[in-house]
């Protein structure tokens, strides 16, 4: 009995075209585009993909230079010098009963935590651009692997305090920082800052991808946010008719958990905290869901 050949072709497999004499037989694979989804997965194969990331997004700072590595320190000390003269030194920012100088670098720990994580959180599919451009790799990692430039980040700051607080305690006798149960607050800052890295890089990732416009943006406006967060100043010290803007500032709770956790000073406000936890609360799936359905457009016209 004759049967169709047809019957006989596996599925997502064509049947072999016909060519001119003397060409062999094509046989054309169609594999349908799949539809992912922004889940963790493996969780194993999820970080690996993460680091890899990660140290991708490290390496930009030193790449193609002739200082290499040494950017990676260089680049922190510079900024803090800079800002220390300054607001410390030319302002007279105050600081209460501590150098300001260590007052500007706990705070700095934090935000450039978060300045960086945020940074490659959104940049991370632009950045990666060539490995999504024709396989349906999940985007999840990319935003992931952003915590290693910031940790790197946060780690300098804080080995620069450390340095600094140590000249202080041979000069004056006073360490200024101290560890011990209550830096709790600094973990719990820390920890707040990073989702709120992640959820804004889940939020913008997508639109930078497509529109480099936003990444410019984005720049300017973190720097304005940066002014308006209690980093080079505490809440205490603006004119009482600005202090709201700091208060409800969805920032300040966490930097001044990390400066409550390190230096003792003063909790934030109840304000800020369930200012900060809300605002989160509410951004945090509402960036997920953009996200997802991004990433399945996206994989979609593969």
């Amino acid at each position: 009995m004759n049967t169709s050949s047809s019957e006989n072709t596996p599925i997502g497999v064509s049947r072999p075209t016909s060519t001119p004499r003397g060409n062999a037989s094509r046989i054309v694979v169609r594999v349908p585009p799949r539809r992912l989804t922004p889940r963790l997965g493996s969780t194993g194969t999820h970080f690996h993909l993460a680091a890899h990331f990660g140290a991708n997004y490290v390496k930009k700072y030193y790449f193609d230079t002739y200082l290499g590595l040494l950017w990676i320190p260089l680049l922190p000390v510079l900024d803090i010098l800079m800002r220390a003269l300054l607001f410390g030194g030319f302002l007279g920012v105050p600081s209460g009963d501590r150098p300001y100088l260590v007052f500007l670098l706990v705070g700095s720990i934090g935000w450039y935590f978060y300045d960086r994580t945020t940074l490659w959180s959104y940049r991370s599919l632009q950045f990666n651009r060539r490995d999504y451009r024709s396989v349906p790799v999940p985007w999840l990692p990319a935003v992931t692997g952003a915590v290693v430039p910031g940790a790197l980040q946060g780690i300098l700051y804080a080995l620069i305090a450390l340095v600094v607080c140590g000249y202080y305690r041979i000069t004056e006798g006073s360490f200024y920082v101290s560890i011990g149960s209550g830096s709790t607050y600094a973990i719990v800052g820390l920890l707040l800052l990073l989702l709120y890295a992640w959820t804004l890089g889940l939020l913008f990732a997508p639109l930078v991808r497509i529109i480099r416009d936003v990444r410019l943006v984005l720049r300017y406006v973190f720097a304005f946010w940066y002014m308006l967060t209690p980093i080079l100043y505490s809440v205490q010290t603006i004119p009482a008719r600005y202090q709201a803007i700091a208060v409800y500032n969805p920032l300040t709770a966490p930097v001044e958990f990390i400066r409550r956790g390190l230096l003792g000073t003063p909790l934030p406000t109840e304000r800020s905290v369930v200012t900060s936890v809300v605002v989160l609360a509410a951004l945090m799936p509402i960036a997920f869901l953009l996200f997802a359905r991004a990433e399945r457009a996206a994989h979609a016209r593969l």
